[in-house]
């Protein structure tokens, strides 16, 4: 439809996003790369770890012992096999409402499957990032990673640009 170039598709959420991302690359391997930001990888788990768990005994209609099918039809993990799309996974060590063994899941799954996986840790961060700091770093890594899949190199900023210099001048 003209809508994006298919050679530079990227795919990214957080959240029920990063869920919806850890799916779609078991789904397809259209994305040249993803990065899901806490994202549940296991529905059937996530409800023993999560804060929430009458939400998923809502959605998916009785509890994980129960409705056991339906648990794992939904979950990432079941689908983790198909996965070719490298993929950054971003979560706080502190988050509650998906505790980040979601992501420690997922990504020893990518890994030992050989799929090109990033982890990146936040210490004291919850469900979003708040520290200024983790903000800073983290955009940082999402553009970076992004630019290394899709063959994009951008200038230098400015202020980086200056302390290169320096630098080089002082050895």
């Amino acid at each position: 439809m003209g809508v994006a170039d298919p050679d530079k598709l990227v795919v990214m959420g957080g959240s029920y996003g990063g869920f919806s991302t850890f799916w779609a690359i078991t789904q397809t391997d259209r994305f040249k790369a993803a990065i899901g930001h806490a994202g549940i990888s296991d529905w059937y788990s996530f409800h023993g770890q999560s804060d929430i768990p009458g939400l998923m005994e809502f959605g998916f209609v009785g509890y994980p012992w129960r409705s056991t099918e339906t648990y794992r039809k939904y979950s990432p993990m079941t689908y983790v096999g198909r996965v070719k799309t490298p993929i950054m996974i971003t979560h706080g060590e502190q988050d509650r409402r998906v505790p980040i063994a979601q992501a420690e899941e997922y990504y020893r799954a990518l890994q030992r499957r050989d799929v090109e996986v990033v982890f990146v840790r936040y210490p004291r961060e919850g469900h979003g990032i708040q520290e200024p700091n983790h903000q800073i770093d983290l955009v940082r890594r999402q553009l970076e990673w992004f630019d290394k899949h899709l063959g994009i190199t951008r200038p230098k900023p400015e202020t980086e640009k200056k302390s290169t210099s320096t630098e080089g001048s002082r050895n």
